[in-house]
């Protein structure tokens, strides 16, 4: 295995645990007081996969979650894509 492949691992492992962590400090701040997310997305597709795995975890929790694309998102990423990602029905 090349050196850049070790780092392209590593650096993935970094992102997936502070999106996790994210998640965790998410949840202990809101104190399970309100069930409602909103996620936008604004085109950028770093960290697109780590994003919908965090997602789909939260919405099996029983979370209502709202999503928002800007232009650029439906354009690069595509509403319809996302939404059978997500298994949701509307995108705003």
């Amino acid at each position: 295995m090349d050196k850049n492949r070790i780092k392209l691992i590593i650096y993935n492992t970094i992102i997936e645990v502070i999106s996790d962590l994210v998640v965790d400090e998410v949840k202990k701040r809101i104190k399970f007081n309100s069930n409602k997310i909103l996620v936008v997305f604004s085109g950028g597709t770093y960290g697109f996969k780590d994003s919908i795995e965090s997602i789909k975890a939260i919405i099996k929790e029983g979370y209502d979650v709202k999503v928002v694309l800007s232009e650029s998102a439906d354009n690069v990423l595509g509403a319809s894509n996302i939404k059978k990602i997500l298994d949701i029905e509307k995108i705003y």
